[in-house]
């Protein structure tokens, strides 16, 4: 399906990505909005979104999902390769920074 985001990809996740995703939703109660609202974004633009590789195998992508210390919400890494599907093969949580904390 296309439209203007573009052709709309399937997102699968590897099985240790589902188990961090399960285990990020119990510390993070806002965790599976952040999550779709990354796979959404996924599934229509991850070809350009994400940092490929300088080397090596080019339809693997980095992509950071932005904190927000506010709403308690993690940054959310995920290195995912890009295909007739996408699929999400890895995934670190990062805690929200409060900038204020910093000071």
């Amino acid at each position: 399906m296309a439209g203007q985001w573009g052709e709309f990809k399937t997102v699968i996740l590897a099985a240790d990505v589902s188990k961090i995703v399960d285990e990020q939703t119990d510390v993070y109660p806002r965790f599976p909005a952040a999550w779709a609202a990354l796979e959404w974004l996924l599934a229509r633009s991850a070809a350009t979104i994400g940092r490929a590789p300088s080397g090596g195998d080019t339809n693997l992508r980095l992509f950071v999902q932005a904190d927000d210390a506010l709403a308690n919400v993690p940054a959310i890494w995920v290195v995912y390769r890009v295909g007739p599907e996408i699929e999400i093969l890895a995934t670190n949580v990062v805690a929200p920074v409060n900038e204020s904390d910093d000071v």
